[in-house]
């Protein structure tokens, strides 16, 4: 069952904002689509910063991850929306969470491979037994591919899609596997790992439009988890992405891991 979108006032977008193919500001959800008003949050509130220097240091990591994978200080592109695909932050080095098996069809990884070191996004959609399904999709850009006109033969499909920088997922690549009601989104980079999230049995757990909020609410309650201050205090920034992603998945309703 396709998410339900609720209907409201038309309200044409206003204003273009920064990032990388994202927008995450006031949205109204109309019969036509999803409208953004601006490019970022109008909830302006600081985070409190605990005292000690790990836990300071830490916050300041996770702003700048929030803001890399929003995308707001990278480049001038113009609004966009659910549906757009893009890269987010994190992942250029070797990961800690290395370990699970990928049990991807064949014909999916062969044609990963294809499309893990072109400097420029590409995406495919797969059914369930690994068939592809349309054709290759490029908009020419490094950072974000545009799904809006594909999401009728989107449902219950597997889409993966390179990462030129060696990141891992966006918020806007979570809103949309939501959205879409995708089985799975799937992240190809090039050096050699693959990022996948998948849906639960019980379906996507949230709405679209509250991943960012629970992004939020995450990376909050994560500056508090002692084991992620003792992670971060070593170094180990990767290992505190993947606990990021893995719980930010867990509350969407899907499971994330990393193949290598």
């Amino acid at each position: 069952m396709e998410p339900t979108v609720p209907k409201s006032p038309e309200v044409k977008p206003e204003g273009a904002g920064s990032g990388r193919g994202l927008g995450f500001g006031n949205r109204l959800v109309t019969p036509e689509g999803i409208h953004f008003m601006d490019s970022f949050p109008n909830d302006k509130s600081p985070i409190e910063v605990p005292k000690t220097d790990v836990q300071k240091r830490y916050l300041e990591e996770m702003e700048r991850l929030k803001r890399e994978v929003e995308g707001t200080g990278k480049s001038n592109s113009a609004d966009s929306k659910i549906g757009i695909v893009s890269e987010g932050s994190g992942g250029q080095n070797l990961l800690s969470s290395i370990g699970k098996v990928d049990k991807a069809p064949p014909t999916v990884k062969y044609l990963e491979d294809g499309i893990r070191n072109e400097p420029l996004e590409h995406g495919l959609f797969f059914d369930k037994d690994g068939n592809v399904i349309g054709r290759l999709i490029s908009d020419g850009e490094q950072a974000k591919i545009d799904l809006s006109s594909y999401k009728d033969i989107a449902k219950d499909t597997t889409f993966t899609h390179n990462h030129p920088s060696s990141s891992r997922f966006s918020i806007a690549d979570l809103e949309t596997v939501v959205y879409f009601d995708m089985a799975e989104i799937r992240a190809v980079t090039p050096n050699g790992v693959t990022f996948s999230i998948k849906r639960g049995t019980g379906g996507w757990a949230i709405h679209p439009l509250d991943v960012e909020k629970v992004f939020k609410q995450t990376q909050r309650e994560l500056s508090s988890d002692p084991m992620v201050q003792a992670l971060f205090k070593e170094g180990n920034t990767e290992a505190v992405w993947d606990i990021l992603y893995s719980k930010m998945a867990e509350k969407m309703g899907g499971d994330f891991s990393v193949f290598k």
